[in-house]
């Protein structure tokens, strides 16, 4: 499983579904990670952050992070989802849900 802390030390973290190995698999340039969601198929985690408001993504050990680029406006993005080649996102100041496609993916 996957989930994000806000906390003194905010991070992305996995363990087992039983709890077991928590290890946090980003811990740096992050300050509200909030919105998770994983994309089983290609091995991903997305994740937004609401005080830097962007979407970034990772592999599921942390590695090749990138910065999701969209041509919708991020303002203060909260929950978040994705499915196929689309993300979605909810955002709290314009009260919209957002999409992003990439045809690439």
């Amino acid at each position: 499983m996957f989930w994000t802390d806000w906390g003194t030390n905010p991070a992305i973290l996995k363990a087992g579904m039983d709890g077991s190995t928590p290890l946090p698999i980003v811990n740096s340039q992050l300050r509200w990670p909030n919105g998770i969601a994983v994309d089983h198929g290609a091995s991903r985690i997305y994740w937004m952050d609401a005080n830097t408001d962007i979407i970034e993504t990772t592999t599921f050990d942390g590695g090749d992070r990138q910065i999701v680029s969209t041509s919708a406006p991020i303002r203060h993005p909260f929950g978040l989802d994705v499915f196929e080649n689309s993300i979605f996102w909810s955002d709290w100041t314009t009260h919209m849900i957002q999409v992003h496609f990439d045809p690439s993916s």
